[in-house]
């Protein structure tokens, strides 16, 4: 498991930073934060949980997830959902690098165990799109909104999460020494 989180993230952070540099070579980058209506790239950052996406591809999202809890979650495709437009798309299955190309696993559904740490492709109905105008995570009764960043933006938070240590009995120092900040927002499910 430890080699699929090392593996996802490092391909994250080497796809980070060769957009970077490609986009400092055209002088199209900026590291400003200025708000995002759409975007590549999305983070929820909190103290129990931290969820990225990447629109790898166009159509393809990457989600990766952070569980920093003592409590088993099960996690649902569909409770996924990308604003795509001014439609919200859920996703419909999970599908798990097997190492094989060929033979990927293609599950609806995912455990989050305590302290733990995986990445996933998302399937659904995304056609080709290249960047949402939103992304929603329902984790059990409560919704996760993941913030649009910046490609700069959303490698640095990538180095930071790749660097919390998952053993640590106290999150609390990681966070300080990381300098890692809270965003997205969360709220009640509405069922």
């Amino acid at each position: 498991m430890w080699y699929q989180i090392n593996v996802n993230y490092r391909f994250l952070i080497t796809a980070a930073v060769l957009a970077t540099a490609a986009l400092a070579a055209t002088g199209l980058w900026s590291s400003d934060t200025k708000t995002l209506e759409k975007s590549r790239y999305f983070a929820f950052v909190g103290r129990d949980f931290i969820f990225t996406l990447e629109m790898y591809k166009p159509g393809v999202p990457i989600l990766n997830f952070v569980s920093m809890v003592d409590t088993e979650y099960n996690l649902f495709a569909k409770e996924i959902r990308l604003t795509l437009e001014s439609r919200k798309v859920p996703a419909k299955f999970f599908i798990v690098d097997t190492g094989n190309p060929k033979e990927p696993v293609i599950i609806p559904s995912v455990r989050m165990r305590p302290r733990s740490a995986f990445g996933v492709t998302l399937r659904g109905d995304f056609g080709e799109e290249k960047e949402p105008a939103g992304v929603t995570v329902r984790v059990g009764d409560e919704d996760l909104k993941l913030v649009p960043l910046a490609s700069f933006d959303f490698e640095n938070l990538a180095l930071k999460v790749n660097r919390l240590n998952l053993r640590s009995p106290d999150f609390g120092d990681d966070w300080r020494i990381l300098k890692l900040e809270t965003m997205g927002t969360r709220e009640r499910a509405r069922r």
